[in-house]
């Protein structure tokens, strides 16, 4: 019974869990975001131009008048990256909370960097699969604070969360998600008699209204022949987010006004932190 004691004493100090934190997780601010997807693209100055636009993996801008160049971002103060990779809002102190807040912060981390570990070392990419982005684009980590019940609305997000540019804050839409997200594996050319990993016959004909799926995030690569190995772990990566990833909300930020838009996807990992995909899409 001491043990127990002391070990619930422990584990109700803030200081333990600071450290604890410190210790797993490198929390510095990363300096370089030239490699981290829609990150760097959005950070650098937009461009006005469509005859150059991408050409060194700039964002275009559609509400600049006349082709302006004079204060046109996406958001400001900027996102940060801590090393871990996981973005968050610029300036937030991750030990600022109690210490039920921090025990939620160790939990989001755990998800965070294990799912943006697996989407790497699997191939997934926004744009693979169930998605209308003409392009292929990163998955990102993202967390913030939120103490509200209920997720946040589009607006909150834009406006009091990331701060859009004013131009882009009414161009926005949310797909709310209540049931637990679908997820198929596509058919293995490479091996189809002797594959044991089940797929779905109609994984590219379903309505992703009807029945949203996490591939329109996290599209599944389709491995080549000596990658057989990707199919059994999609899967098992797709059982272990699903139960994460609900409810979850499907913010869409920019149609219309920048290219490529924001693309959050979005649960409450624990008490006190909502976080998930933050990636990208090209629409034309």
């Amino acid at each position: 019974m001491q043990v127990c004691k002391a070990w619930k004493t422990l584990l109700s100090d803030k200081y333990f869990w600071k450290m604890y934190i410190q210790r797993h997780f490198d929390l510095g601010i990363k300096s370089d975001l030239s490699n981290e997807g829609p990150m760097a693209e959005w950070s650098r100055p937009g461009d006005t131009d469509n005859t150059t636009s991408g050409v060194d993996n700039s964002w275009y801008c559609y509400f600049s008048e006349d082709g302006e160049k004079d204060d046109i971002y996406v958001m400001r103060p900027f996102p940060s990256m801590w090393n871990c990779r996981v973005v968050h809002p610029y300036g937030l102190d991750p030990f600022s909370g109690d210490v039920r807040s921090l025990q939620g912060l160790c939990r989001c981390l755990e998800i965070l960097t294990y799912t943006r570990s697996e989407a790497s070392r699997l191939g997934m990419l926004s744009g693979n699969q169930c998605s209308a982005n003409e392009g292929l684009d990163e998955i990102c980590a993202v967390i913030f604070p939120w103490d509200k019940k209920e997720l946040p609305t589009p607006l909150e997000l834009v406006d009091g969360v990331f701060h859009f540019h004013p131009e882009i804050n009414e161009y926005y839409s949310s797909n709310p998600r209540e049931n637990k997200l679908h997820f198929h594996i596509p058919r293995n050319e490479h091996n189809i008699d002797d594959s044991d990993v089940d797929y779905d016959e109609d994984d590219e004909d379903h309505d992703t209204d009807e029945k949203p799926c996490l591939n329109s995030i996290f599209g599944m690569d389709f491995p080549h022949q000596d990658e057989q190995w990707k199919y059994e772990d999609s899967r098992k990566f797709y059982e272990w987010l699903q139960p994460i990833m609900y409810p979850s909300v499907d913010i869409f930020v920019g149609d219309q006004k920048f290219n490529p838009v924001a693309i959050f996807m979005l649960a409450q990992l624990a008490p006190g932190w909502v976080g998930g995909a933050l990636t990208a899409a090209t629409w034309t």
